[in-house]
């Protein structure tokens, strides 16, 4: 007889949850994260699927949404979107000089105006990033000053190894087909040349 009634015990738990059919809006989020929602958004379709829940979350949050959920210190898991704010906010030291040539060498160069569309949309992209970073800088909780200064210290991190990778494709690049066969004067080049 006790098992009967756990058994229905746990049946009216399962029917007061809430269910938000489809996508889920900001403001879903942002109720859910506050606790004014037991829905189930680590249920079936995040085992089923993550990165469907995470684009979702990617899409209706945005980076300045996902750090105005994560700016609530009692925000339900909140290093879940800490973490998802991390890998979408890191994407800036990723972009690094598009070159516009086509990912095959045999295709050339890019066409010019497609080329600064895009190089202006990335632009566009990163700062608006940039903006979400600089805006934490005013904040007293002390998760997010950290979580600025640690984004802020990987700019140096960033410029030091785009200069490795510079010096380390200078050293690597073989010339050894510009070879004077008839024994011509060979100056050597300085490997302190700085990337421009």
């Amino acid at each position: 007889m006790i098992e009967v009634i756990e058994v229905i015990e746990v049946i009216e738990v399962i029917e007061d949850i809430e269910v938000i059919e489809g996508r889920w809006s900001f403001d879903d989020f942002k109720r859910w994260t506050r606790g004014e929602s037991d829905a189930e958004l680590f249920g079936d379709q995040y085992r089923e699927d993550p990165e469907a829940v995470e684009q979702n979350i990617f899409g209706e949050c945005g980076d300045a949404g996902l750090l105005e959920l994560i700016s609530n210190p009692d925000c339900r898991e909140r290093l879940y979107f800490a973490s998802l704010l991390v890998l979408s906010l890191c994407n800036v030291f990723r972009s690094g000089r598009s070159l516009p040539f086509h990912f095959s060498r045999f295709l050339g160069l890019e066409n010019r105006e497609v080329y600064f569309e895009n190089v202006v949309v990335d632009a566009v992209r990163v700062y608006e990033k940039c903006e979400v970073i600089n805006s934490m800088s005013n904040s007293n909780d002390p998760a997010i000053t950290s979580f600025y200064k640690q984004v802020m210290d990987f700019r140096h991190d960033e410029v030091s190894l785009v200069s490795d990778f510079y010096l380390d494709c200078t050293a690597r690049f073989d010339l050894k087909l510009f070879d004077d066969s008839r024994g011509g004067f060979q100056k050597i080049v300085s490997s302190d040349i700085k990337a421009v």
